[in-house]
């Protein structure tokens, strides 16, 4: 069996990558010892964050060249030495980009279980993956909107914006204004994840128009983006109102990152928290049984963008930095079997 490792190649120049920021090398298929599994890659999930690691700027976790790519992935067992898990299986697991690896499912806790192959493999990656559970996450243990909040999601047709938006508004809230790149993009927003409303930031009258769409203020705010869009968003924020911070793909790669104006936060009195999902796994088997029931009654949407081929992963990063992808990135590595 052939089997392809994609490592880092050098720090990229800019907020792109191109191929040649990666080195695919051909590397032996390990033998699965005691307590282990030999499985095959179907699906990589593609984050945001993927290109953040990239820099040689501090961020969760930053690689070094040569160092290979790790990240969540559904992968199909293909060898078993541990128990409860048998070739064929479909599991969730967090291993690096290649064709197959070989994990003790103990040692990675809840980053590995085994799923049921009766619903879209990709889909656990994105709604009913870590993807939902972020999103899950910054709305239940951060923010808490209530019924009488207007909630304004950036990067709304995102995978964790996607997903926030569309639980903002099964838990009730008042309203739900979504924050995205383009007509077509702020139209699915709408009519497919039942939005109230989407603003487009590519508008030259962007900030009139998410006025226009927050006409009693935003009491929170699920931001994925940063720079100009936050920038637009804290000025129409209300006292005391809530800021979930997940994410800031418009500075992952700016060489000269100009730093908010943080003096509405004092004026108005905001809350603003940081957080990691990873964080709150305790709460994972309760966001599983909430959202499962909710995408299976198709109350609860989840799109996927795939990018097929494991030497293609550079157009995926490119796919979030440019906002191409609809819902979340993944690449597809192989067919199961």
């Amino acid at each position: 069996m052939n089997n392809r490792l994609v490592t880092m190649a050098r720090h990229p120049a800019q907020l792109t990558v191109s191929a040649e920021d990666f080195q695919i090398l051909e590397v032996p298929v390990a033998e699965p010892g005691e307590r282990e599994l030999l499985v095959k890659t179907i699906y990589i999930g593609v984050d945001a964050g993927c290109r953040a690691m990239m820099n040689e700027d501090p961020y969760v976790v930053n690689m070094a060249v040569g160092h290979p790519f790790v990240g969540t992935q559904i992968a199909q067992v293909v060898q078993s030495n541990a128990d409860g898990f048998v070739p064929g299986d479909f599991v969730h697991t967090l291993s690096t980009w290649s064709d197959f690896s070989v994990f003790k499912p103990a040692e990675l806790g809840p980053w590995c279980y085994k799923i049921d192959g009766d619903l879209s493999l990709a889909v656990h990656l994105a709604g009913l993956g870590f993807t939902g559970f972020t999103a899950w996450v910054g709305l239940n243990e951060i923010a808490r909107p209530t019924q009488s909040d207007t909630v304004v999601v950036s990067a709304a047709a995102g995978a964790v914006g996607y997903a926030a938006g569309q639980l903002a508004r099964m838990t009730g809230t008042k309203r739900v204004v979504g924050i995205a790149g383009g007509a077509n993009k702020c139209q699915y927003v709408v009519e497919e994840g039942g939005f109230d409303a989407c603003v487009d930031y590519k508008d030259p009258a962007f900030a009139d128009h998410l006025k226009t769409a927050c006409p009693e203020g935003i009491d929170v705010y699920f931001e994925n983006v940063g720079g100009k869009v936050q920038q637009t968003v804290l000025p129409l924020m209300n006292d005391f109102g809530r800021i979930a911070l997940c994410g800031q793909i418009a500075q992952y790669g700016d060489e000269v990152s100009h730093g908010p104006n943080w003096l509405p936060l004092t004026l108005k009195r905001l809350k603003v928290q940081g957080f990691l999902a990873n964080d709150h796994f305790e709460c994972f088997a309760q966001f599983r049984g909430e959202t499962e029931k909710w995408f299976r009654s198709g109350d609860y949407k989840s799109p996927v963008s795939i990018v097929k081929g494991l030497e293609n992963c550079h157009e995926a990063i490119n796919s979030l930095i440019s906002g191409k992808n609809l819902g979340r990135q993944v690449i597809q590595v192989a067919e199961a079997y």
